[in-house]
Protein backbone atom coordinates (compact mmCIF):
# COMPACT_ATOMS: atom_id res chain seq x y z
CA UNK A 1 0.00 0.00 0.00
CA UNK A 2 1.37 3.56 -1.32
CA UNK A 3 2.05 5.91 1.69
CA UNK A 4 0.46 9.27 1.86
CA UNK A 5 2.25 12.29 1.21
CA UNK A 6 1.41 15.34 3.71
CA UNK A 7 2.30 19.08 2.64
CA UNK A 8 2.55 20.86 5.64
CA UNK A 9 5.48 23.53 5.20
CA UNK A 10 7.58 24.44 8.42
CA UNK A 11 7.89 27.63 7.14
CA UNK A 12 4.12 28.48 7.10
CA UNK A 13 3.29 27.19 10.82
CA UNK A 14 -0.29 26.22 10.82
CA UNK A 15 -2.63 23.82 12.85
CA UNK A 16 -5.46 21.48 11.87
CA UNK A 17 -8.82 22.25 13.75
CA UNK A 18 -9.31 18.33 13.45
CA UNK A 19 -7.67 15.41 12.37
CA UNK A 20 -9.67 14.53 9.36
CA UNK A 21 -8.84 18.08 8.19
CA UNK A 22 -5.50 16.62 7.23
CA UNK A 23 -6.90 14.45 5.09
CA UNK A 24 -8.14 16.43 2.40
CA UNK A 25 -6.25 18.15 -0.33
CA UNK A 26 -6.57 22.06 0.45
CA UNK A 27 -5.67 24.25 -2.22
CA UNK A 28 -5.02 28.19 -1.83
CA UNK A 29 -7.05 30.46 -3.29
CA UNK A 30 -4.53 33.05 -4.65
CA UNK A 31 -7.64 34.80 -6.63
CA UNK A 32 -9.44 36.07 -3.72
CA UNK A 33 -6.25 35.87 -1.29
CA UNK A 34 -3.42 37.18 -3.21
CA UNK A 35 -2.29 38.72 -0.15
CA UNK A 36 -3.69 37.85 3.55
CA UNK A 37 -6.81 39.07 4.72
CA UNK A 38 -6.78 41.52 7.77
CA UNK A 39 -8.17 40.06 10.96
CA UNK A 40 -11.35 41.39 10.88
CA UNK A 41 -11.95 40.56 6.97
CA UNK A 42 -11.56 36.64 7.78
CA UNK A 43 -14.39 37.52 10.32
CA UNK A 44 -16.85 39.12 8.51
CA UNK A 45 -16.07 37.00 5.69
CA UNK A 46 -16.87 33.75 7.62
CA UNK A 47 -20.18 35.14 8.12
CA UNK A 48 -20.22 33.89 4.35
CA UNK A 49 -20.83 30.81 5.55
CA UNK A 50 -19.04 28.95 3.06
CA UNK A 51 -18.16 26.12 5.45
CA UNK A 52 -21.27 23.37 5.99
CA UNK A 53 -23.06 23.52 8.86
CA UNK A 54 -23.72 19.82 11.15
CA UNK A 55 -26.77 17.84 9.74
CA UNK A 56 -30.06 17.22 11.81
CA UNK A 57 -28.54 14.06 13.34
CA UNK A 58 -26.02 16.31 15.18
CA UNK A 59 -23.23 14.32 13.04
CA UNK A 60 -20.29 16.35 11.73
CA UNK A 61 -20.45 17.50 8.06
CA UNK A 62 -19.09 15.07 5.08
CA UNK A 63 -16.13 17.60 4.61
CA UNK A 64 -14.82 21.16 5.57
CA UNK A 65 -14.85 23.00 2.52
CA UNK A 66 -12.83 26.55 2.77
CA UNK A 67 -10.78 28.05 5.97
CA UNK A 68 -8.29 30.93 5.90
CA UNK A 69 -5.02 29.60 7.30
CA UNK A 70 -2.14 32.64 8.00
CA UNK A 71 -4.71 35.11 5.83
CA UNK A 72 -4.63 33.37 2.48
CA UNK A 73 -8.12 31.31 2.06
CA UNK A 74 -7.65 27.42 1.02
CA UNK A 75 -10.82 25.43 -0.21
CA UNK A 76 -10.71 21.70 -0.19
CA UNK A 77 -10.32 20.13 -3.66
CA UNK A 78 -11.78 17.08 -4.75
CA UNK A 79 -11.81 15.07 -7.84
CA UNK A 80 -15.43 16.16 -9.94
CA UNK A 81 -16.90 13.32 -11.10
CA UNK A 82 -19.25 13.50 -14.11
CA UNK A 83 -22.72 13.30 -13.31
CA UNK A 84 -25.28 11.68 -15.68
CA UNK A 85 -28.41 12.93 -16.10
CA UNK A 86 -31.60 11.45 -17.85
CA UNK A 87 -33.41 13.45 -20.49
CA UNK A 88 -35.70 14.63 -17.81
CA UNK A 89 -33.45 16.09 -15.11
CA UNK A 90 -31.65 17.87 -17.99
CA UNK A 91 -34.71 19.53 -19.26
CA UNK A 92 -35.64 20.26 -15.89
CA UNK A 93 -31.93 21.65 -14.99
CA UNK A 94 -31.91 23.69 -18.10
CA UNK A 95 -35.47 25.23 -17.45
CA UNK A 96 -34.31 26.19 -14.11
CA UNK A 97 -31.27 27.79 -15.78
CA UNK A 98 -33.70 29.42 -18.42
CA UNK A 99 -34.84 31.40 -15.86
CA UNK A 100 -31.50 32.16 -13.74
CA UNK A 101 -31.76 35.80 -16.05
CA UNK A 102 -35.34 36.62 -15.12
CA UNK A 103 -34.59 36.16 -10.90
CA UNK A 104 -31.43 38.29 -11.15
CA UNK A 105 -33.41 41.28 -12.95
CA UNK A 106 -36.94 40.77 -11.40
CA UNK A 107 -36.01 39.43 -7.34
CA UNK A 108 -32.22 39.05 -6.74
CA UNK A 109 -30.76 42.41 -8.22
CA UNK A 110 -33.99 44.47 -6.85
CA UNK A 111 -33.38 43.52 -3.52
CA UNK A 112 -29.37 43.93 -3.54
CA UNK A 113 -30.31 47.96 -4.64
CA UNK A 114 -33.07 48.56 -2.57
CA UNK A 115 -30.72 47.15 0.85
CA UNK A 116 -28.04 48.98 -0.25
CA UNK A 117 -29.45 52.10 -0.95
CA UNK A 118 -30.54 51.61 2.28
CA UNK A 119 -27.38 51.15 3.68
CA UNK A 120 -25.99 54.12 1.77
CA UNK A 121 -28.95 56.43 3.64
CA UNK A 122 -27.58 55.28 7.00
CA UNK A 123 -25.87 58.24 8.96
CA UNK A 124 -23.42 57.18 11.25
CA UNK A 125 -22.92 61.04 12.61
CA UNK A 126 -23.56 61.38 16.34
CA UNK A 127 -24.15 57.77 16.77
CA UNK A 128 -23.27 56.61 20.41
CA UNK A 129 -21.17 53.48 20.56
CA UNK A 130 -24.55 51.40 21.31
CA UNK A 131 -26.04 52.90 17.94
CA UNK A 132 -22.87 51.99 16.60
CA UNK A 133 -23.59 48.37 17.37
CA UNK A 134 -26.99 48.66 16.14
CA UNK A 135 -25.83 49.49 12.72
CA UNK A 136 -23.29 47.11 13.02
CA UNK A 137 -25.30 44.54 13.34
CA UNK A 138 -27.85 45.95 10.33
CA UNK A 139 -24.99 45.86 8.07
CA UNK A 140 -23.89 42.63 8.57
CA UNK A 141 -27.20 40.99 8.17
CA UNK A 142 -27.80 42.57 4.63
CA UNK A 143 -24.50 41.55 4.13
CA UNK A 144 -24.90 38.03 5.05
CA UNK A 145 -28.41 38.09 2.62
CA UNK A 146 -26.23 39.91 -0.13
CA UNK A 147 -23.93 36.68 -0.21
CA UNK A 148 -26.94 34.19 -0.31
CA UNK A 149 -27.91 36.30 -3.16
CA UNK A 150 -24.51 35.48 -4.00
CA UNK A 151 -24.52 32.05 -4.18
CA UNK A 152 -28.24 32.14 -6.55
CA UNK A 153 -26.55 34.47 -9.03
CA UNK A 154 -23.86 32.80 -9.67
CA UNK A 155 -24.39 29.25 -9.94
CA UNK A 156 -26.01 29.19 -12.56
CA UNK A 157 -23.21 31.18 -14.71
CA UNK A 158 -20.95 28.03 -13.97
CA UNK A 159 -23.59 25.80 -14.09
CA UNK A 160 -24.51 26.90 -17.67
CA UNK A 161 -21.19 26.99 -19.19
CA UNK A 162 -21.09 23.19 -18.11
CA UNK A 163 -23.65 22.38 -20.76
CA UNK A 164 -22.20 24.59 -23.32
CA UNK A 165 -18.29 23.24 -23.27
CA UNK A 166 -19.19 20.02 -23.80
CA UNK A 167 -21.85 20.35 -26.77
CA UNK A 168 -19.93 23.04 -28.59
CA UNK A 169 -16.72 20.88 -28.62
CA UNK A 170 -18.53 17.89 -29.05
CA UNK A 171 -19.99 20.19 -32.85
CA UNK A 172 -16.29 21.51 -33.37
CA UNK A 173 -13.89 18.80 -32.16
CA UNK A 174 -12.14 22.06 -30.81
CA UNK A 175 -9.60 21.43 -28.15
CA UNK A 176 -8.42 25.10 -26.95
CA UNK A 177 -9.82 25.59 -23.56
CA UNK A 178 -10.73 29.03 -23.96
CA UNK A 179 -12.57 28.59 -27.25
CA UNK A 180 -16.42 27.86 -26.44
CA UNK A 181 -16.26 31.36 -23.87
CA UNK A 182 -15.68 33.16 -26.68
CA UNK A 183 -19.27 32.55 -27.96
CA UNK A 184 -20.10 34.66 -24.80
CA UNK A 185 -17.86 37.63 -25.51
CA UNK A 186 -19.14 41.15 -26.64
CA UNK A 187 -22.00 41.08 -24.05
CA UNK A 188 -22.38 44.20 -22.29
CA UNK A 189 -21.75 44.09 -18.23
CA UNK A 190 -21.06 46.33 -15.22
CA UNK A 191 -17.86 46.57 -15.29
CA UNK A 192 -17.58 47.46 -18.90
CA UNK A 193 -20.11 49.88 -18.43
CA UNK A 194 -17.04 51.65 -16.15
CA UNK A 195 -14.69 51.30 -18.65
CA UNK A 196 -17.21 53.15 -21.10
CA UNK A 197 -17.79 55.46 -18.37
CA UNK A 198 -14.01 56.35 -17.40
CA UNK A 199 -13.32 56.48 -21.45
CA UNK A 200 -15.76 59.44 -21.86
CA UNK A 201 -14.24 61.04 -18.68
CA UNK A 202 -10.69 60.73 -20.64
CA UNK A 203 -12.24 62.22 -23.72
CA UNK A 204 -13.62 65.07 -21.58
CA UNK A 205 -10.24 65.67 -20.10
CA UNK A 206 -8.70 65.38 -23.73
CA UNK A 207 -11.12 67.90 -24.85
CA UNK A 208 -10.10 70.24 -22.40
CA UNK A 209 -7.45 73.20 -22.70
CA UNK A 210 -6.45 73.26 -18.95
CA UNK A 211 -7.19 69.55 -17.99
CA UNK A 212 -5.11 67.50 -20.34
CA UNK A 213 -1.60 68.72 -20.04
CA UNK A 214 -2.38 68.08 -15.92
CA UNK A 215 -2.47 64.60 -16.54
CA UNK A 216 0.94 64.67 -18.67
CA UNK A 217 2.88 66.23 -16.37
CA UNK A 218 2.30 63.83 -13.12
CA UNK A 219 2.71 60.59 -12.23
CA UNK A 220 0.92 60.40 -8.91
CA UNK A 221 -2.68 61.20 -8.24
CA UNK A 222 -2.34 64.06 -5.92
CA UNK A 223 -0.13 65.86 -8.52
CA UNK A 224 -2.93 65.49 -10.95
CA UNK A 225 -5.65 66.91 -8.98
CA UNK A 226 -3.91 69.82 -7.12
CA UNK A 227 -3.56 72.14 -10.88
CA UNK A 228 -7.35 70.74 -11.87
CA UNK A 229 -8.60 72.95 -8.89
CA UNK A 230 -6.56 76.01 -10.41
CA UNK A 231 -8.67 76.67 -13.38
CA UNK A 232 -12.30 76.87 -14.61
CA UNK A 233 -12.08 74.13 -16.90
CA UNK A 234 -10.59 71.66 -14.32
CA UNK A 235 -12.88 71.88 -11.71
CA UNK A 236 -15.49 71.57 -14.39
CA UNK A 237 -13.68 68.23 -14.70
CA UNK A 238 -13.77 67.71 -11.27
CA UNK A 239 -17.20 67.91 -11.00
CA UNK A 240 -17.92 65.42 -13.46
CA UNK A 241 -14.95 62.65 -12.01
CA UNK A 242 -17.11 63.14 -8.68
CA UNK A 243 -20.02 62.28 -10.51
CA UNK A 244 -18.85 58.96 -11.80
CA UNK A 245 -17.28 58.37 -8.38
CA UNK A 246 -20.34 58.49 -6.25
CA UNK A 247 -21.88 56.07 -9.10
CA UNK A 248 -18.76 53.91 -9.56
CA UNK A 249 -16.73 54.88 -6.69
CA UNK A 250 -17.48 51.99 -4.50
CA UNK A 251 -14.56 49.88 -6.13
CA UNK A 252 -11.90 48.58 -4.38
CA UNK A 253 -8.53 47.24 -5.80
CA UNK A 254 -7.93 44.49 -3.90
CA UNK A 255 -10.31 42.66 -1.88
CA UNK A 256 -9.76 43.42 2.09
CA UNK A 257 -11.97 45.88 3.89
CA UNK A 258 -8.87 47.74 5.09
CA UNK A 259 -8.14 48.98 1.64
CA UNK A 260 -9.86 52.15 0.31
CA UNK A 261 -12.25 52.72 -2.43
CA UNK A 262 -12.18 54.32 -5.25
CA UNK A 263 -14.48 57.19 -3.59
CA UNK A 264 -11.89 57.29 -0.85
CA UNK A 265 -8.79 57.29 -2.82
CA UNK A 266 -9.39 58.42 -6.43
CA UNK A 267 -5.76 58.08 -7.31
CA UNK A 268 -6.51 54.90 -9.61
CA UNK A 269 -9.21 56.20 -11.57
CA UNK A 270 -7.09 59.43 -12.20
CA UNK A 271 -3.81 57.01 -12.88
CA UNK A 272 -6.43 55.42 -15.23
CA UNK A 273 -7.79 58.42 -17.16
CA UNK A 274 -3.79 59.07 -17.50
CA UNK A 275 -3.42 56.00 -19.40
CA UNK A 276 -6.33 56.28 -21.36
CA UNK A 277 -4.89 60.05 -22.82
CA UNK A 278 -2.52 57.92 -23.92
CA UNK A 279 -4.88 55.39 -26.47
CA UNK A 280 -6.53 55.79 -29.63
CA UNK A 281 -10.27 55.38 -28.06
CA UNK A 282 -11.97 55.56 -31.09
CA UNK A 283 -10.20 51.77 -31.90
CA UNK A 284 -12.00 50.39 -28.55
CA UNK A 285 -15.21 50.38 -29.41
CA UNK A 286 -14.24 49.10 -32.88
CA UNK A 287 -12.62 45.98 -30.99
CA UNK A 288 -16.03 45.50 -29.62
CA UNK A 289 -18.32 45.80 -32.93
CA UNK A 290 -14.97 43.17 -33.67
CA UNK A 291 -15.91 41.00 -30.65
CA UNK A 292 -19.58 40.51 -31.40
CA UNK A 293 -18.68 39.85 -35.06
CA UNK A 294 -16.23 37.66 -34.13
CA UNK A 295 -18.93 35.51 -31.81
CA UNK A 296 -21.46 35.33 -34.42
CA UNK A 297 -19.36 34.06 -36.54
CA UNK A 298 -18.07 31.01 -34.08
CA UNK A 299 -21.70 30.60 -33.69
CA UNK A 300 -22.20 29.85 -37.56
CA UNK A 301 -19.49 27.67 -38.18
CA UNK A 302 -20.63 25.64 -35.32
CA UNK A 303 -24.45 25.71 -36.84
CA UNK A 304 -22.66 24.59 -40.72
CA UNK A 305 -21.85 21.39 -38.96
CA UNK A 306 -25.30 20.67 -37.34
CA UNK A 307 -27.45 21.75 -40.53
CA UNK A 308 -28.80 18.60 -40.89
CA UNK A 309 -29.04 17.19 -37.04
CA UNK A 310 -31.89 19.22 -36.28
CA UNK A 311 -32.31 17.64 -32.61
CA UNK A 312 -28.62 18.52 -31.65
CA UNK A 313 -28.55 21.71 -33.77
CA UNK A 314 -31.77 23.15 -31.42
CA UNK A 315 -30.14 21.70 -28.66
CA UNK A 316 -26.93 23.67 -28.95
CA UNK A 317 -29.21 27.13 -29.68
CA UNK A 318 -31.02 26.67 -26.38
CA UNK A 319 -27.88 25.81 -24.79
CA UNK A 320 -26.14 29.21 -25.74
CA UNK A 321 -29.21 31.33 -25.62
CA UNK A 322 -29.25 30.26 -22.16
CA UNK A 323 -25.46 30.86 -21.30
CA UNK A 324 -25.54 34.44 -23.11
CA UNK A 325 -28.33 35.49 -21.16
CA UNK A 326 -27.02 34.73 -17.27
CA UNK A 327 -23.31 35.49 -18.59
CA UNK A 328 -23.29 39.22 -18.07
CA UNK A 329 -24.23 38.32 -14.08
CA UNK A 330 -20.51 36.90 -13.68
CA UNK A 331 -19.40 40.70 -13.83
CA UNK A 332 -22.53 42.63 -12.61
CA UNK A 333 -23.16 40.62 -9.50
CA UNK A 334 -19.58 41.55 -8.11
CA UNK A 335 -20.33 45.17 -9.03
CA UNK A 336 -22.95 44.87 -6.52
CA UNK A 337 -22.30 42.30 -3.88
CA UNK A 338 -18.47 42.43 -3.39
CA UNK A 339 -18.20 46.02 -4.28
CA UNK A 340 -21.53 48.12 -3.31
CA UNK A 341 -22.41 46.19 -0.74
CA UNK A 342 -18.62 45.42 0.42
CA UNK A 343 -17.73 49.28 0.49
CA UNK A 344 -20.79 49.72 2.97
CA UNK A 345 -19.15 47.43 5.22
CA UNK A 346 -16.17 49.14 4.93
CA UNK A 347 -17.55 52.55 5.78
CA UNK A 348 -19.36 50.97 9.19
CA UNK A 349 -15.88 49.62 9.94
CA UNK A 350 -14.40 52.64 9.94
CA UNK A 351 -16.47 54.36 11.46
CA UNK A 352 -15.99 51.87 14.36
CA UNK A 353 -12.25 52.17 14.06
CA UNK A 354 -12.83 55.93 14.13
CA UNK A 355 -14.84 55.69 17.85
CA UNK A 356 -12.29 53.33 19.18
CA UNK A 357 -9.25 55.35 18.33
CA UNK A 358 -11.18 58.53 19.75
CA UNK A 359 -11.70 56.12 22.89
CA UNK A 360 -8.17 55.51 23.18
CA UNK A 361 -8.30 51.64 22.39
CA UNK A 362 -6.43 51.41 19.48
CA UNK A 363 -3.96 54.24 17.72
CA UNK A 364 -5.68 54.59 15.21
CA UNK A 365 -8.81 54.01 12.99
CA UNK A 366 -7.40 51.64 10.11
CA UNK A 367 -6.10 49.48 13.32
CA UNK A 368 -9.54 48.15 13.64
CA UNK A 369 -9.10 46.07 11.32
CA UNK A 370 -6.77 43.76 12.97
CA UNK A 371 -9.39 42.96 15.67
CA UNK A 372 -11.77 40.34 15.64
CA UNK A 373 -15.43 40.95 15.17
CA UNK A 374 -16.14 39.92 18.81
CA UNK A 375 -13.17 42.30 20.23
CA UNK A 376 -14.82 45.13 18.35
CA UNK A 377 -17.74 44.47 19.39
CA UNK A 378 -16.59 43.79 22.84
CA UNK A 379 -14.71 47.11 22.80
CA UNK A 380 -17.41 49.54 21.45
CA UNK A 381 -19.78 47.93 24.64
CA UNK A 382 -17.38 48.87 27.01
CA UNK A 383 -14.43 51.23 25.78
CA UNK A 384 -13.51 52.04 28.88
CA UNK A 385 -12.35 48.99 29.66
CA UNK A 386 -10.36 47.99 26.69
CA UNK A 387 -6.95 48.65 25.17
CA UNK A 388 -6.15 46.86 22.18
CA UNK A 389 -3.16 48.63 20.79
CA UNK A 390 -0.94 45.70 21.61
CA UNK A 391 -2.85 43.09 19.93
CA UNK A 392 -3.42 45.20 16.83
CA UNK A 393 0.45 46.38 16.74
CA UNK A 394 1.07 42.56 16.82
CA UNK A 395 -1.01 41.44 14.20
CA UNK A 396 -0.03 43.85 11.64
CA UNK A 397 3.55 43.10 12.54
CA UNK A 398 2.02 39.63 11.73
CA UNK A 399 0.26 40.17 9.04
CA UNK A 400 3.40 42.25 7.16
CA UNK A 401 5.93 39.22 7.50
CA UNK A 402 2.94 37.12 5.63
CA UNK A 403 2.98 39.74 3.23
CA UNK A 404 6.63 38.91 2.08
CA UNK A 405 5.59 34.75 2.09
CA UNK A 406 4.29 32.89 -1.10
CA UNK A 407 2.03 30.40 0.78
CA UNK A 408 2.30 26.88 -0.38
CA UNK A 409 -0.17 25.92 -3.33
CA UNK A 410 -1.53 22.80 -1.79
CA UNK A 411 -1.81 22.05 2.33
CA UNK A 412 -2.87 18.49 3.51
CA UNK A 413 -2.98 15.54 1.52
CA UNK A 414 -0.89 15.85 -1.49
CA UNK A 415 -2.91 16.25 -4.61
CA UNK A 416 -4.02 13.19 -6.50
CA UNK A 417 -3.24 13.55 -10.41
CA UNK A 418 -6.96 13.52 -10.94
CA UNK A 419 -7.09 16.26 -8.94
CA UNK A 420 -4.36 17.77 -11.05
CA UNK A 421 -5.79 17.05 -14.27
CA UNK A 422 -9.07 18.30 -13.32
CA UNK A 423 -10.89 20.22 -16.06
CA UNK A 424 -14.40 20.96 -14.79
CA UNK A 425 -15.83 24.28 -14.33
CA UNK A 426 -15.23 25.09 -11.49
CA UNK A 427 -11.26 24.33 -11.75
CA UNK A 428 -10.92 27.12 -14.21
CA UNK A 429 -11.40 29.94 -12.01
CA UNK A 430 -8.68 28.87 -9.14
CA UNK A 431 -6.40 26.74 -11.53
CA UNK A 432 -4.68 23.71 -9.29
CA UNK A 433 -1.46 23.25 -10.80
CA UNK A 434 2.05 21.73 -9.34
CA UNK A 435 4.86 24.14 -11.17
CA UNK A 436 7.94 22.44 -10.84
CA UNK A 437 11.01 24.57 -11.35
CA UNK A 438 13.95 22.99 -13.26
CA UNK A 439 16.27 26.05 -13.38
CA UNK A 440 16.24 29.03 -10.82
CA UNK A 441 14.91 31.09 -13.52
CA UNK A 442 13.17 29.12 -16.62
CA UNK A 443 13.17 30.99 -20.18
CA UNK A 444 9.65 29.35 -20.35
CA UNK A 445 6.43 29.47 -18.14
CA UNK A 446 3.01 27.73 -18.65
CA UNK A 447 -0.24 28.35 -17.34
CA UNK A 448 -3.95 28.13 -18.88
CA UNK A 449 -4.57 29.65 -22.33
CA UNK A 450 -6.57 32.42 -21.07
CA UNK A 451 -7.24 34.34 -24.38
CA UNK A 452 -6.25 33.92 -27.68
CA UNK A 453 -3.04 35.63 -29.75
CA UNK A 454 0.27 36.57 -29.67
CA UNK A 455 2.63 39.33 -28.50
CA UNK A 456 6.09 40.46 -27.75
CA UNK A 457 6.34 43.48 -25.40
CA UNK A 458 7.81 44.98 -21.97
CA UNK A 459 6.82 43.29 -18.42
CA UNK A 460 5.51 45.31 -15.86
CA UNK A 461 4.82 43.99 -12.60
CA UNK A 462 2.42 45.27 -11.15
CA UNK A 463 1.94 44.65 -7.02
CA UNK A 464 -0.91 47.09 -6.34
CA UNK A 465 -2.84 50.10 -7.57
CA UNK A 466 0.49 52.11 -6.97
CA UNK A 467 1.82 50.45 -9.30
CA UNK A 468 -0.42 51.27 -12.03
CA UNK A 469 1.37 55.09 -12.96
CA UNK A 470 3.92 52.87 -14.14
CA UNK A 471 2.26 51.03 -17.31
CA UNK A 472 3.02 52.32 -20.63
CA UNK A 473 0.71 51.73 -23.61
CA UNK A 474 1.48 48.04 -25.13
CA UNK A 475 3.26 46.92 -21.63
CA UNK A 476 2.48 43.03 -20.91
CA UNK A 477 0.94 43.43 -17.33
CA UNK A 478 2.12 40.80 -14.92
CA UNK A 479 0.24 40.29 -11.82
CA UNK A 480 -0.49 37.83 -8.93
CA UNK A 481 -4.29 38.18 -10.57
CA UNK A 482 -7.19 40.88 -11.11
CA UNK A 483 -10.41 41.55 -10.32
CA UNK A 484 -13.39 43.81 -11.88
CA UNK A 485 -11.96 47.47 -10.81
CA UNK A 486 -8.97 46.62 -12.70
CA UNK A 487 -10.83 46.34 -15.89
CA UNK A 488 -10.11 49.88 -16.53
CA UNK A 489 -6.48 49.40 -17.21
CA UNK A 490 -7.29 46.68 -20.06
CA UNK A 491 -7.29 49.05 -23.10
CA UNK A 492 -3.77 50.43 -22.30
CA UNK A 493 -1.74 47.18 -21.92
CA UNK A 494 -1.16 44.55 -24.88
CA UNK A 495 -1.11 41.39 -22.92
CA UNK A 496 -1.39 39.45 -19.83
CA UNK A 497 0.25 37.38 -17.13
CA UNK A 498 -1.22 36.61 -13.97
CA UNK A 499 0.11 33.45 -11.17
CA UNK A 500 -3.67 32.88 -9.91
CA UNK A 501 -6.48 32.25 -12.15
CA UNK A 502 -7.74 30.11 -14.98
CA UNK A 503 -9.67 30.88 -18.48
CA UNK A 504 -13.10 31.61 -15.88
CA UNK A 505 -11.40 33.97 -13.80
CA UNK A 506 -12.14 37.94 -14.04
CA UNK A 507 -8.83 38.39 -16.28
CA UNK A 508 -9.22 36.25 -18.72
CA UNK A 509 -12.39 37.33 -19.66
CA UNK A 510 -11.35 40.46 -19.86
CA UNK A 511 -8.60 40.16 -21.98
CA UNK A 512 -11.21 38.15 -24.07
CA UNK A 513 -13.63 41.12 -24.24
CA UNK A 514 -10.41 42.81 -25.64
CA UNK A 515 -8.81 41.02 -27.71
CA UNK A 516 -5.74 40.78 -25.72
CA UNK A 517 -3.75 37.37 -25.46
CA UNK A 518 -3.71 36.06 -21.54
CA UNK A 519 -1.71 33.58 -19.83
CA UNK A 520 -3.58 32.88 -16.34
CA UNK A 521 -2.33 30.74 -13.56
CA UNK A 522 1.15 30.40 -14.04
CA UNK A 523 1.96 30.50 -10.40
CA UNK A 524 5.02 31.92 -10.54
CA UNK A 525 5.23 34.30 -12.88
CA UNK A 526 5.70 37.76 -10.52
CA UNK A 527 9.00 35.82 -9.18
CA UNK A 528 9.99 34.79 -12.09
CA UNK A 529 9.94 37.57 -14.74
CA UNK A 530 11.70 40.91 -14.38
CA UNK A 531 10.15 44.25 -14.54
CA UNK A 532 11.05 45.70 -18.24
CA UNK A 533 12.25 42.11 -19.22
CA UNK A 534 11.02 41.72 -22.75
CA UNK A 535 8.30 38.83 -23.01
CA UNK A 536 6.83 36.69 -25.89
CA UNK A 537 3.25 35.76 -24.63
CA UNK A 538 1.39 33.21 -26.75
CA UNK A 539 -2.19 33.25 -25.60
CA UNK A 540 -3.00 30.11 -27.99
CA UNK A 541 -0.87 27.83 -26.06
CA UNK A 542 -0.36 29.08 -22.72
CA UNK A 543 3.20 30.17 -22.83
CA UNK A 544 5.20 33.17 -22.07
CA UNK A 545 8.61 33.33 -23.20
CA UNK A 546 10.78 35.24 -21.36
CA UNK A 547 13.14 36.86 -23.72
Amino acid sequence: MQQETYIEPSDFPFKWESPEEREFTWVWDDVHTAIPNTPLTIAVNALRSFRPAASSTGSAPARPMRRVINGFAYSVRAPQRAVHMDADERRKRLDTLRDARRLWDEELMPTLIREIEAMKATEFTGATHNQLLTHLDSFLEYYQNHWRIHGQAVGPVFACTGFLVPIYKIITGSTEEAEPYRLLQGLDNKSLEVDRELRQLANRAREMVNVAPAFDAATLGIDILRPLKETDDGRTFLTHLQTFLDTYGHRSNVLDFSEPTWLEQPDFVLLTIKGLLRRNMDSENETFKLLSQERDQLVRQALDRVLDNVPIKDEFLDILSICQNVWPIREDHAFYIEQASGSQIRRVLVECGLHLAQENVIDSKQDVFYLTLEELKDALSKPQHADLKEITKNRRDERARFMRVTPPQFLGKAPSDEILLDNSESSKFVRAVSVPLTEERPSLLRGAAGSPGQVIGIARIVESQEDFWRIQPGDILVCRSTSPPWTPIFPVIGGLVTDAGGVLSHGAIVAREYRLPAVMGTKVATRIIQDGQMLSLDGNAGIVHLL
